[in-house]
C-alpha cells in the first residue's frame, strides 16, 4: 500500500475521501491488471 498514499489520505478524510475510495480500488486494480498482462507478455 505504501504505493498508494493517497489511501491512507482518503481514509483519514471521512468526506471526499470515502467516495472516492470505489475510484481508488479501481484504479489499483486496473495497475494490477496491466502488470500481469505485462508478465504475460514477456
Amino acid at each position: 500500500m505504501a504505493d498508494h498514499p493517497g489511501v491512507v489520505t482518503d481514509h483519514n478524510d471521512a468526506g471526499p475521501g470515502c467516495r472516492r475510495l470505489p475510484e481508488i480500488i479501481k484504479g489499483i486494480s486496473n495497475l494490477g491488471q496491466q502488470k500481469n498482462q505485462q508478465a504475460q507478455q514477456t
